[in-house]
């Protein structure tokens, strides 16, 4: 039995990105992914320092598509988590500073709050 054809995920299921093409769908769906791969998983979270995710996650904060810049940040809350070897990569590497860039004051504003939290579990003991 072959397996069913599944549909491929399309580039205007994402807001905006259709005008970049397929790239900021593919890169929002590989940070959800890393999103959930790196809840409370402390060899992912490894993983991805050894393999030089972490400065590669944060760049995204510098996406133009809010959503990618968004579970960017998510995802790096997820990545320093109790993980202080992923702190100092996230903070050598300009990573404080990136984030320090996505607050403002708008109470409803998703990315500023994950940017903070993801601050706050810096200096977490």
């Amino acid at each position: 039995l072959a397996a069913p054809r599944l549909p491929c995920a399309q580039a205007e299921a994402v807001p905006g990105a259709a005008a970049e093409g397929g790239r900021e769908a593919l890169v929002l769906y590989a940070l959800m992914a890393l999103v959930n791969l790196t809840y409370n998983n402390p060899e992912v979270q490894h993983l991805v320092r050894e393999l030089s995710g972490i400065p590669l996650v944060q760049q995204q904060l510098s996406s133009a598509a809010y959503d990618v810049r968004r579970s960017a940040s998510f995802c790096l809350g997820n990545l320093v988590k109790d993980n202080d070897g992923n702190a100092c990569v996230l903070v050598s590497s300009g990573g404080l500073e990136r984030l320090l860039l996505c607050l403002n004051d708008e109470d409803e504003d998703e990315l500023s709050k994950t940017a903070y939290s993801t601050i706050c579990q810096l200096g977490e003991p």
